[in-house]
């Protein structure tokens, strides 16, 4: 049986405390939190740019659309990354302000084959066609 790749409406975080044991240390009402992500768009050398500040992540395409579903795709990965490596990313100063967006990424997959919950995560997403200086 294939395991969830999903997180459903309510989520228990979890952190292993120092004797070993998890420990809860949040829970969160992810339904309410109605994060939004922003995919800036810019055309330079020949490729679409996409820059996602919320989660500092970025990639270029050859394409608009291409660049945002691959800008999709990393955060997807990201978020996975993120809650499999959850005491280092949430320990990090610069990353931890990430958990309610990778919470809201992962209400909807972390599985990459699933396109049709990719297509959920990609709706997160807000166009912005310009780039920032």
């Amino acid at each position: 049986m294939k395991p969830d790749k999903r997180i459903r409406e309510a989520q228990v975080i979890y952190q292993v405390g120092d004797a070993g044991n998890r420990e809860p240390v949040a829970i969160l009402p992810i339904a309410n939190l109605d994060l939004h992500l922003t995919a800036n768009l810019g055309f330079a050398d020949d490729q679409w740019n996409a820059y996602c500040p919320e989660l500092d992540l970025a990639t270029a395409a050859d394409s608009e659309e291409s660049a945002i579903i691959d800008l999709t795709r990393l955060a997807v990965e990201y978020a996975a990354e993120y809650l499999t490596d959850f005491d280092v990313y949430v320990n990090s100063a610069n990353r931890v302000q990430h958990l309610p967006y990778v919470l809201g990424i992962a209400r909807y997959t972390l599985d990459l084959e699933d396109r049709e919950s990719l297509e959920r995560v990609r709706h997160l997403f807000a166009v912005e066609r310009s780039w920032p200086e």
